[in-house]
């Protein structure tokens, strides 16, 4: 026959006291550990982090400055004459959108030739990695920038390219060289990108890397980079530098000779399955802490801006993806809106015709604003313990809208002797001032999106789920909420037509209650509610 047991602390004895908070200093004490190796195999440095890409070759030059490659070489439309003095010049302006973090295209010396300069510019085929190109600038001023970035409240990241470089590739100060072809199963092909990784850590206070087509790397050779990242950040007394890798790659992942290979047949799905392969696994193993999230990009973009992918237009998806990413494992995903190597969003829409900029030419805005809201919104994956890692990232001049000329209709055969390849139209002049009212607009917009989600904690990655509330066909509904209490509401129309709906909210904890939400949502319209203990608080953007 079972007891029934009563237990108040005034009855107890002065023993009894002592054993119940000694129980109870113990579980917290294993919940603060455990917490703790969440936090550090979950890479929870850069909690809140929204990356600004610069494609340095075009985005803006600096009178003080180096020369910049010039017309003739490099990619797209702009001048070519970007260099680092003009980032320098435009730190202010990019502090003023409140990215948290500039990711910069390879600084490494190409070793310029009149012949190869058009691919020299991109900086994505290096000669020498321990020497700056002269024609973006000199150390002194990657120095400065990543000086005054952390002065403005900003991060920098270099870009890395490990798996291929320009002929000729000079010795790193050791005399460490790679194999030929490039062998990451071969000691001295490890050797020298790691004395790569050491050299740029020791002499800049760079703060991570992005790792361009991490997938030629083998997923059990990453790790032995990322721990050496990780042991010359913790000499700097920082708990974590920040990793992500591009696994651009929507074919089958092939090791060849020790270099991944993408073959086979293109396919978003597969695109997904390789983002998981890479991913970093509990014991640290295997993979890297962070990768791109193409597949939710490409889901986004098709629904908001054109078919790149063929998917019909239905926010279901984007909740279904949502859901999808809850079991991605322990890194984390990073969102990006657009990069050098895509098509710019304004320009997918003119391309398939989405927007009517003769009839409707606002639902341009409209939906470029629709996209920086679910960028605010976006959850990332989920980890352990209500934790929700997800990074943001745009290019340069997303802010405003950019779009490019002559890029209407896809280049099918010898794109890059034309300079009209898709990945070449983000490759434009920086518009840094000037803004007509539409692109200020946008911009002001973007800045309140991102300063709003650094103020809840319920976006922080780190400290927040979420639920999908409601998904159909042209509306998607999340709740956001956090161990902080946080709780809001978010809901996009990714229509052209006036949509209301009716929701429930459940409960959280035992001092809320279900709540009745009414919505009545604009063409294109977005819109955070915040939720406080007992229900509907307040519509906010």
């Amino acid at each position: 026959m079972g007891q029934s047991v009563t237990v108040s602390f005034g009855h107890l004895h002065h023993s009894d006291l002592v054993k119940v908070l000694s129980r109870f200093s113990i579980g917290l004490m294993m919940l603060l550990l455990l917490w703790n190796w969440i936090l550090q195999h979950t890479s929870a440095a850069f909690p809140d982090t929204r990356i600004f890409m610069i494609m340095i070759e075009s985005f803006s030059h600096g009178v003080s400055g180096a020369s910049g490659y010039g017309a003739g070489c490099g990619y797209g439309p702009s001048n070519h004459t970007g260099n680092f003095a003009g980032v320098i010049d435009a730190l202010p302006y990019i502090a003023s959108t409140h990215a948290t973090t500039i990711w910069l295209s390879p600084i490494f010396d190409s070793g310029y030739t009149p012949a190869t300069c058009r691919l020299d510019a991109t900086g994505y085929y290096a000669q020498d990695y321990f020497n700056v190109d002269p024609r973006f600038g000199t150390f002194d001023e990657i120095n400065q920038i990543i000086d005054t970035a952390h002065d403005l409240g900003m991060t920098v990241l270099f870009d890395l390219v490990l798996g291929h470089h320009k002929t000729g590739l000079k010795p790193s100060p050791s005399g460490n060289l790679p194999t030929k072809p490039i062998n990451f199963r071969e000691q001295t092909t490890i050797d020298f990108f790691n004395e790569v990784i050491t050299y740029w850590m020791q002499n800049t206070n760079v703060d991570g890397f992005r790792f361009d087509q991490i997938y030629q790397v083998p997923t059990d050779i990453v790790p032995i980079f990322i721990n050496t990242i990780r042991s010359l950040c913790r000499r700097k007394n920082s708990d974590e530098c920040f990793t992500v890798g591009e696994v651009l790659c929507s074919e089958d992942i092939v090791e060849q000779n020790g270099l991944g290979h993408c073959t086979g047949v293109s396919k978003i799905n597969q695109l997904q399955i390789n983002q998981q392969k890479y991913f970093e696994n509990s014991n640290r193993t295997s993979g890297i802490p962070t990768v791109f999230d193409f597949t939710m990009m490409f889901q986004l973009r098709d629904i908001l801006f054109g078919n790149e992918w063929g998917n019909l237009p239905n926010a279901t998806k984007l909740g279904l993806q949502l859901k999808w990413n809850r079991a991605y494992g322990f890194g984390k995903l990073v969102l990006p809106l657009n990069n050098h190597d895509f098509l710019r969003p304004g320009n997918v829409m003119w391309r398939y015709n989405t927007v009517d900029r003769f009839v409707k030419p606002k639902d341009y805005w409209k939906r470029y604003q629709l996209a920086f809201s679910f960028l605010t919104a976006y959850p990332g994956n989920f980890i352990l313990l209500l934790l929700m890692l997800g990074p943001i990232q745009w290019t340069y001049n997303d802010e405003v809208g950019a779009t490019t000329a002559n890029f209407a209709d896809k280049v099918e055969i010898d794109c890059a002797s034309v300079g009209l390849c898709d990945d070449h139209s983000g490759r434009i002049n920086a518009k840094l001032s000037n803004f007509n009212t539409d692109e200020l607009e946008l911009k002001q917009h973007v800045t309140k999106l991102m300063k709003f989600r650094s103020s809840r904690a319920c976006l922080v990655a780190g400290q927040s789920d979420f639920e999908i509330v409601h998904s159909d066909e042209f509306v998607l509904i999340i709740e956001r909420f956090g161990i902080s209490g946080c709780r809001l509401l978010y809901a996009m129309n990714i229509s052209d037509t006036l949509q209301t709906r009716s929701i429930t909210i459940n409960k959280r904890n035992f001092w809320s209650w279900a709540t009745k939400v009414y919505l009545d949502l604009q063409p294109f319209e977005s819109r955070f509610v915040d939720l406080n203990w007992f229900g509907i608080h307040s519509s906010l953007i």
